[in-house]
């Protein structure tokens, strides 16, 4: 396939639903509808002269089929011409079916930024739709939504001459992104940290997750005045705050929680310590101090452990300094 920035960003929405790569009929008249409608909601960068097929209707079929394991053009263009001649009629498609060059020629002028927005409302309609059709037990433990904020380089595109990066959000517990932004070769991650959450419509008491990139004051006010919390990474990108969390008295606070795990050829064991910093570290919001220490050993009976410290911070939604 080509590398195109659009069609890496239909691959993302391929990769939500692995289980489908080796399923063509999959899609449902109901996903159809909902899905139609939601790419409506895409602006259509064409001249009206000469349009033959309707834009919403071209972005359902290419998302449908590279949903079913298409990965090329012309794999696309058969998935088309296979649907059954109701499905087609549905959908609009009465006469002549558009081929690889007509999708091609669509995708390379779409508006990414509207595009991902109508994917992921979609994504998140049919997640809300799931959920509530799911039987509640009688009593249910309260669990944290937890949502991680993180970037992406598309394998696919990473050689090419305008590579693909995007910042999505991904939902812990389902392993799905809900929302995503391409984040231009000229900047960062970092101004589009806001851009990114914004596509998600209700983040009270949710919790955010980042990495040391997103240790930025900025990105702490942000959740506090949504109502979420902020769990960040504290590396020496932020040299105050790390020297102040290096230097509190971990010896003094006892381990909360220790896992170990076994992968990439080591043994690794986490030990996490917790403690409350009620002045603060000078940094907006911040209310917990985390220490992560991990023991790595390789598998093979090498005597040497490395020890290695990270640092995070909690910032609830509520004030504490």
């Amino acid at each position: 396939m080509s590398s195109s920035p659009i069609t890496a960003v239909i691959d993302e929405l391929a990769g939500q639903i692995p289980d489908r790569a080796s399923s063509t009929g999959s899609v449902t008249d109901s996903e159809w509808t909902g899905l139609c409608e939601a790419l409506a909601q895409v602006p259509d960068p064409r001249r009206r002269r000469g349009v033959r097929y309707p834009f919403a209707v071209i972005l359902t079929i290419v998302v449908c089929a590279m949903v079913s394991g298409a990965r090329s053009f012309a794999a696309i263009g058969e998935w088309v011409a296979d649907l059954p001649a109701d499905t087609r009629a549905g959908l609009g498609l009465t006469g002549r079916i558009p081929g690889p060059v007509t999708i091609w020629r669509v995708l390379v002028c779409v508006d990414r930024a509207a595009l991902e927005a109508a994917i992921g409302a979609w994504i998140r309609a049919r997640l809300d739709a799931v959920d509530t059709a799911a039987p509640r037990p009688t009593r249910r433990r309260r669990v944290r939504r937890v949502l991680a904020v993180d970037g992406k380089a598309m394998r696919a595109t990473r050689h090419g001459t305008h590579p693909v990066h995007l910042l999505g959000v991904l939902d812990h517990a389902r392993g799905v992104v809900l929302a995503q932004v391409d984040v231009d070769e000229k900047t960062n991650e970092i101004p589009l940290f806001s851009t990114a959450l914004d596509q998600i419509p209700d983040l009270t008491d949710v919790l955010i997750t980042v990495d040391a990139m997103h240790a930025q004051t900025a990105h702490a006010d942000y959740p506090h005045a949504r109502g979420a919390h902020l769990l960040v990474t504290v590396k020496r990108n932020q040299p105050t705050v790390h020297t102040r969390l290096k230097t509190l008295p971990w010896k003094d606070v006892p381990v909360g929680h220790t896992t170990t795990g076994r992968g990439h050829g080591r043994i690794e064991t986490r030990t996490l310590k917790a403690v409350t910093v009620p002045a603060g570290l000078g940094f907006p919001h911040a209310a917990q101090a985390i220490q992560i220490t991990r023991t790595s050993r390789p598998i093979s009976n090498h005597p040497r452990d490395q020890h290695k410290h990270d640092f995070a911070m909690t910032l609830p939604r509520g004030d504490t300094t």
